[in-house]
């Protein structure tokens, strides 16, 4: 993890993605386009070149990236899936003397797609459990039937008629639907950052960045009820504009988040190199779901929730080289994160609640040089998730809090996950720097556990499925990385990676399975659902150099 330099939730470190730097020398452009199956293409211009020699340059780039229908759903033999993404970035960079460097970036990108996938699988066809003594199976317990016998049931395309936009207009975050006809979702995204560097003649350099993001999307979605699972009627007596057994639910989703950060780094030619900083974010999101259902009008089901989050931080770092060989450094952060809730804003009654999260993170690193070509390293590193809230409860009467807490020790405030990691690592060049390698071991434990779940309450004063999140998950975490590169002859290059990653769960709390096996630890011993064991890939290069400027290549990949 990366949170000394980072922050939190950098579990599984950080990666830094620099945007390229506009010329100060000269103008020039290029273009890129690539075509692909299911009807994806991604077409990309970009100029770029200097307003003031050697002092101020500026980069614009425009993109065009569809992706075809990838998918047929099964009723009406349609494709679906078709996703497109529109967008635009300009790049500044201003050098007005050596020491003062001042970058700013700008994007838009509009991103609208097509009718979704849906995938279901038929459960009440094949259920062979019965957890609590339902009178129907719900459940497969062992090893379910093969996946062909699902069902697609996309059914019919949304149609987003006149009185369920006039409805949904009146209930909507932005009081209008956003959705062009044929969209079913859509995100407009706008970022913007600024970085100024400024390195004093002591070699030591002050930097500042101050970011801007914001988020504004709204998305479809609709469930068709097919002749094997019932219909459900269209609630509005003078039809709904769309196919018998059809209701939709349209969701709001806006967030924006606004960050400063200050640094000053010492000369890093030096023995002992240093850094110091200071960070404040302010992010925002807020959600709501406005929908159909049978026999029903329009009204909001999804909560109008709003949640904020303000952050500070300080931090700072030191490495020091012992020896020639010999380095060593230590990190560590400081943060605080003030977390608001209201998870309904369009309920009166429901209560707030807001909570501050504190944390103090280390890294501690040591390499050995073992020769110029290679060297050793091991780290220690601590992570944490942020903390949150089990919001939706306080729209829950007391007592079925009070039976959440005493069965599965939920609490309004989710503390944070933490995150011990250590790492011993090899990496280096052989047979005259032609090969390249890195080999990773590492061991790690995640405490404190964020586990999601819902359970069905069932108790005269109230029925129904209450989700929540409670810290009670533990995870033993260890595993192996190889990468390696060699360039076997000039023209010919084998790329190869393997991981064997082994996440096992030592601790657990899962509701459910208290009605279906009669245990909260049922996945205890186990490893996390969706992480391989084993991954690799090779990949084959062969180059021809045609002239000084251009090549020929090919490139076969195979990923395990």
């Amino acid at each position: 993890p990366q949170t000394a330099y980072f922050g939190r939730a950098t579990f599984a470190g950080a990666i830094n993605f620099v945007t390229k730097n506009p010329s100060l020398q000269e103008w020039g452009g290029e273009v890129t386009g690539e075509i692909g199956q299911y009807g994806t293409s991604d077409a990309i211009v970009s100029v770029n070149g200097p307003i003031i020699d050697d002092k101020l340059g500026v980069r614009l780039t425009a993109r065009n990236l569809t992706k075809g229908a990838q998918y047929t759903e099964n009723m009406q033999n349609m494709e679906v899936g078709e996703r497109n993404t529109e967008s635009g970035s300009l790049t500044v960079l201003y050098t007005p003397t050596d020491a003062l460097r001042i970058k700013v970036f700008g994007e838009y990108a509009k991103l609208h797609d097509g009718l979704s996938m849906v995938f279901d699988f038929p459960v009440n066809e094949f259920g062979n459990c019965s957890p609590g003594g339902a009178a129907t199976p719900q459940w497969i317990c062992g090893v379910p039937p093969s996946v062909d016998i699902a069902l697609s049931r996309v059914g019919f395309p949304a149609v987003l008629d006149g009185p369920f936009r006039d409805a949904m207009s009146q209930r909507s975050i932005y009081k209008r639907v956003l959705l062009g006809a044929g969209d079913h979702m859509i995100i407009r995204n706008t970022t913007a950052h600024a970085i100024a560097d400024y390195q004093f003649g002591n070699g030591m350099t002050l930097s500042g960045i101050a970011a801007y993001h914001r988020t504004k999307a709204q998305w479809l979605e609709e469930s068709t009820q097919d002749a094997k699972f019932g219909f459900f009627p269209c609630p509005r007596p003078n039809g709904c504009g769309r196919p018998f057994g059809q209701y939709l639910f349209l969701t709001d989703g806006l967030r924006y988040d606004r960050s400063l950060e200050a640094r000053l780094t010492s000369d890093q030619e030096q023995r002992l190199r240093w850094i110091v900083g200071a960070t404040y974010s302010n992010a925002s999101s807020e959600v709501v779901s406005n929908g159909e259902l049978p026999a029903t009008p329009p009204s909001t089901f999804g909560l109008n929730a709003l949640n904020t989050t303000e952050t500070y931080g300080v931090f700072g770092g030191v490495n020091f080289d012992f020896t020639e060989k010999l380095t060593g450094g230590v990190e560590l952060r400081y943060q605080s994160d003030e977390v608001f809730l209201n998870p309904n804003q369009r309920a009166a009654t429901v209560r707030t609640i807001d909570d501050t999260f504190k944390s103090t993170t280390p890294r501690v690193s040591l390499q050995y040089q073992l020769t110029p070509d290679y060297m050793v390293y091991g780290s220690y590193a601590q992570g944490v998730r942020p903390g949150t809230f089990n919001g939706a409860l306080l729209a829950r009467p007391q007592f079925v809090i009070d039976i959440l807490t005493q069965q599965f020790g939920v609490t309004l405030a989710v503390e944070e996950e933490e995150l011990t990691m250590y790492e011993l690592g090899l990496k280096g060049r052989w047979l005259d720097q032609r090969l390249q390698a890195t080999v990773a071991v590492y061991k790690g434990e995640v405490t404190n556990q964020q586990i999601s779940q819902s359970i069905f309450v069932n108790t005269p004063q109230f029925t129904g499925t209450v989700g929540f999140i409670n810290n009670a998950g533990e995870t033993d975490l260890q595993g192996v990385e190889i990468e390696s590169s060699w360039l076997v002859i000039d023209r010919w290059r084998l790329d190869a990676g393997f991981s064997y990653a082994d996440p096992e769960i030592v601790k657990d709390n899962c509701a459910q399975c208290v009605r279906i096996g009669g245990t909260l630890k049922s996945s205890e011993g186990k490893n996390i659902d969706g992480v391989p064991l084993v991954t690799g890939n090779l990949t084959v290069g062969y180059t021809i150099p045609l002239d000084a400027d251009r090549n020929w290549y090919s490139r076969v990949e195979y990923f395990y």
